[in-house]
Parts: structure tokens; sequence; C-alpha cells
């Protein structure tokens, strides 16, 4: 009987794989500054792609649970995360293209524009900023704030677990969402005597209306709140729908406090803190 010999495969040059054209370097670059993560979809990195689009959205949701955006500084850190974000993937990407291990076809480009045209629709929708960004932004309807808050304005508004005497915050209402302060809250009787707010029998003073109100809107009979209700009142009382009108209101229908100026008319409004 013979012996086993060892076998022997010769290369076949018909199951070579056959080599992966180069990428443009430019057209890397200037895919990536378009949409984060395509410059390195086009060098044929697409998981690195995602892991920096991914990257990217687990920054602004962290930072949204963390409550750090709802301000113009936090507005910078969101401009800034998505900056860096298209300097790496179109750096990288035009770096990488030459190595191109693997080409995307026109579908895969195609899927690609289509998942980030939904990342970014979220993050330019105002919708879906407090469930991403922990913020809303909206626009001030009325002069019922003056001059706290003028028509106009675009202020950012945080939710918050528990709301404070004194706070702007905005809440629901038949008509449309307003924007007021917090004057009492559970268990409290307030009143308006001569312009001056009383809170359980001790004077607040103004609370931050102004001065010159009319009489019409100087007095208002004393009112308990019940355990679930808070009172707003706007700082312009003689043009302000509030309480004194509408009556208490439940607790459970604020939505958010008033944090920031984000917009205003007048420049030297914008930036500034809602007290």
């Amino acid at each position: 009987m013979l012996p086993a010999l060892p076998l022997s495969i010769s290369p076949n040059a018909d199951t070579a794989i056959p080599a992966v054209k180069p990428a443009k370097p430019w057209l890397a670059f200037i895919f990536g500054t378009v949409f984060t993560g395509w410059g390195l979809f086009y060098a044929g990195r697409p998981r690195a792609a995602v892991s920096l689009v991914a990257g990217l959205w687990a920054c602004l949701v962290i930072g949204g649970q963390l409550r750090i955006f709802g301000s113009m500084s936090g507005l910078s850190v969101i401009f800034g995360l998505v900056v860096l974000a298209k300097c790496i993937s179109a750096i990288s990407g035009a770096w990488l293209a030459r190595r191109r291990v693997w080409r995307p076809s026109l579908r895969n480009h195609l899927f690609y524009l289509a998942g980030m045209s939904c990342t970014l629709w979220l993050l330019l929708h105002a919708a879906a900023w407090p469930y991403v960004l922990g913020f809303t932004a909206t626009r001030i309807i009325g002069d019922g704030m003056a001059p706290t808050l003028m028509t106009g304005d675009a202020v950012s508004c945080v939710a918050r677990s528990q709301y404070d005497l004194g706070d702007v915050v905005m809440y629901e209402h038949p008509a449309r969402d307003l924007i007021k302060r917090i004057a009492g809250r559970g268990g409290d009787t307030v009143e308006l005597v001569s312009g001056d707010l009383m809170l359980n029998g001790h004077n607040l003073g103004p609370f931050y209306a102004s001065t010159q109100a009319q009489p019409y809107s100087q007095t208002f009979e004393p009112t308990p709140l019940g355990a679930d209700q808070v009172f707003m009142l706007g700082d312009n009382r003689d043009n302000s729908r509030d309480s004194r009108f509408d009556g208490p209101v439940m607790a459970d229908r604020i939505k958010c406090k008033v944090s920031e100026i984000l917009y205003s008319a007048h420049q030297n409004r914008i930036g500034r803190h809602v007290d």
C-alpha cells in the first residue's frame, strides 16, 4: 500500500479578492463636513461612522439629562460638540480614504443619508428637545410678564421635579401655554393689598410687579390654595391674564421653569438669566 502523499492547493487567480479602488480624500472631507460620519462611511469605515454619530448623541442625551444645555453657554456646548464631530468625520475620513477596504454602493449611501436626516430632524425639531436635550425653547407672546419678558423674546424652559416661590414657569392653559410667576403654593393664602402681595399674612411687597400699576390691579381678596394648587401672577399686573381671573392652577399642569433669554430684539437682553 502506497503512503499517502500530502495535498497541496495551488492558488487560483479566480478566487482572489479584487482590489478596492481608493477613495478621493477631498471628497471624503466634504462628505464629512456636510453630514457627521459621512466622510468615514465614504472611506469604507461604516462602523467608525456609526460609532462617531452614536458617541455624539450619547454626549447630547447625557448632557440633556444633567440639565446643562438650557442656556447660551449650553447651546455653545452643543455647537462645539457638533463641530468637533464634523471635524473628526472630515479629517479622519480624508486620511483613511486612500486605504479604503470596502466601497459603499449608492444604495448604502442613500440608507446612511436617510438615517442621518432622521437624527438631524430630531436635533432641529423643538418638540424633541425636552426628551433629547433636556429643555425646550418658546417665544413670548404678549406683555403679561413685562418688563421681565417682552413680546418676541425666545426663552429656554427646563423641566424640574419641583418649583419654588417666585419661579417663572410655563404651564398648560385651555387657550395656550402661559408663562407667569409662582406667587403661592399648596396650603398658602394669597392676597393683594395696595399692590403688595400678602402671603399667609406676610407682606412680600410688590413681588416683581411694577410700582406704577393701575388701581384696579392692586387689590385681590384672600384666596386659600388647595394642597395641589399654585397661584400665578404676571409681573405686568395691568395686562396679565393670571390666577386673579382664571383661579389657581393645578401643580401638575406646570411644564417647565423659564431659565434664560436666548434671543431678543434688544441685544442687551440676550443671555439674561430669568429670576
